[in-house]
């Protein structure tokens, strides 16, 4: 729970949507594939949805959920573009890996992979 919480912030809340920035904050959380694949989600959205805008992201209301083999959690993105608030109730399932415990992720677990999905 602890870990994917701490994913879950890291990944997102952010005061500027800088993908490399986002991308080496989750990196001790995160194996190699999966931090690559996020940066260049990331990228695609800054490039394709906010190139020359003002953005930032908060989470609220986080709820992890880690039963019967299923990593997950559900949260309120509050995505502010040019100072607007838009909140996004939001929906990730995980895959988690284990590896070597580190000082920066001393549980040794690791997001392989990430489903996310608007909650309506």
């Amino acid at each position: 729970e602890k870990v994917v919480k701490r994913f879950v912030k890291l990944r997102f809340e952010w005061a500027d949507l800088a993908p490399g920035k986002i991308a080496d904050s989750i990196k001790p959380l995160t194996t190699d594939g999966a931090n690559k694949k996020i940066k260049f989600g990331l990228s695609s959205l800054k490039k394709e949805n906010f190139e020359k805008k003002t953005v930032s992201q908060t989470v609220t209301d986080l709820q992890v959920d880690v039963s019967g083999g299923r990593v997950a959690a559900s949260f309120d993105k509050i995505l502010k573009i040019e100072g607007l608030p838009i909140p996004v109730p939001t929906f990730v399932q995980l895959q988690l890996v284990e590896g070597s415990p580190t000082i920066w992720n001393p549980e040794g677990l690791y997001v392989n992979g990430i489903i996310e999905r608007q909650v309506n």
